[in-house]
């Protein structure tokens, strides 16, 4: 009576639920590395989304970290780093049933890395001269690094690289 019968879900939930606990990590580790640089650099621990945060609200970058801009700029990140972990989800399914494709997961995580970058750049002018881009490509670095960290570690049958092995015939 003390176990309780597994919980089934259909494949698609699961992938789902699996990209939104996977951009939900990437989150956290873009966060957490921003919020150290931010520390290293002599500034809150919440600078840089308050400057990205700040930058995007068109309120400038004077005066002290506020809730406000932060808030702005972790709704807009979280919500985009949900959308790479689901799409990210996807192809990792995908891939564990083609071995062929998981080449793409390589281009995936360059591609969130760069985005990030280009988003800042293109939305975010003024607040590219008070965070460094150096934290920026270190952050989205980690961030994919976590997606896919916990992609790979929920999918351990998936291979990164195609077996070679020649079979019998």
């Amino acid at each position: 009576m003390g176990r309780t019968a597994p919980i089934m879900m259909g494949r698609t939930t699961r992938v789902l639920l699996e990209g939104v606990a996977a951009g939900l990590v990437g989150a956290v580790a873009v966060a957490l590395v921003l919020g150290l640089w931010s520390l290293l650099s002599g500034r809150p621990f919440l600078f840089v989304p308050w400057a990205l945060g700040s930058a995007l609200l068109g309120t400038g970058l004077s005066g002290n970290v506020t809730p406000e801009p932060v808030g702005v700029y972790n709704a807009i990140h979280v919500s985009v780093s949900v959308v790479i972990g689901v799409v990210a989800s996807m192809f990792v399914a995908r891939a564990e049933s083609r071995p062929g494709l998981t080449h793409i997961l390589g281009l995936l995580a360059a591609v969130g890395v760069v985005y990030g970058v280009a988003l800042l750049g293109a939305f975010a002018v003024e607040a590219t001269e008070a965070v460094s881009w150096t934290a920026v490509l270190l952050a989205n670095g980690a961030g994919a690094a976590a997606i896919g960290g916990y992609l790979f570690r929920a999918h351990p049958r998936l291979k990164l690289v195609p077996d070679t092995t020649p079979t019998e015939l």
